[in-house]
């Protein structure tokens, strides 16, 4: 009796691997690896790639010169790109619409909030673009405080960026450029990264 219990558990518990093995293959074979997105390359040409099988018009839009609508074109399992361009050194706001729907770049982890919309956003590196990116240096930290206006009778943001070497002098000068900021983390953080070159000078 213990023997025929033993031997359909292991049965059984072998019927459970096989099956599992075979769903795993199959969704292998039918996950699609998105391609990456913005492609940007050496001469200034942006490509824009999206993976929407089930759309039937795929468009992005964006900053002059990327323009608006900008029709992507649909190739073999449901990918969608278009290359502009060439680009000037710059960073660029984009989004994409998905049969009329606003949709972000899921392949792109740069987003940028301006008010109530979200894009992401493309940089063409160069010389006037390097001091937007992350780069190895010393940096500070901000605080974020909300706080009562008199004035506008209204409970606003305040961001603090802080050096590690401020004085206080300078840390006064930095709370007034920060505080009238008039949208506090566009960009994903360039803003802090063009105020902080300033700043440093």
């Amino acid at each position: 009796m213990n023997a025929r219990i033993a031997i359909s558990t292991i049965m059984i518990f072998i019927c459970a691997v096989s099956m599992a093995q075979q769903a795993q293959q199959a969704r292998a074979e039918t996950h699609k690896v998105a391609a990456k997105s913005p492609i940007i390359q050496s001469d200034g040409r942006v490509t824009f790639n999206l993976h929407a099988p089930a759309a039937s018009a795929v468009t992005v839009s964006g900053d002059y010169p990327i323009g608006k609508n900008v029709a992507l074109v649909k190739g073999d399992e449901g990918d969608w790109n278009v290359t502009l361009g060439p680009l000037r050194e710059d960073i660029y706001a984009y989004r994409f619409e998905v049969d009329g729907v606003p949709t972000l770049d899921p392949e792109n982890v740069y987003v940028t909030r301006d008010g109530t919309q979200y894009e992401n956003w493309a940089p063409v590196p160069g010389p006037d673009t390097s001091n937007y990116m992350i780069n190895d240096v010393p940096h500070g930290r901000t605080l974020s405080l909300w706080y009562p206006s008199p004035t506008l009778k209204l409970t606003r943001r305040l961001i603090v960026y802080t050096l590690l070497t401020m004085t206080m002098a300078r840390l006064a000068i930095q709370f007034c450029i920060f505080s009238m900021a008039e949208v506090e983390m566009r960009k994903s953080g360039v803003t802090w990264a063009a105020l902080l070159r300033y700043s440093t000078t």
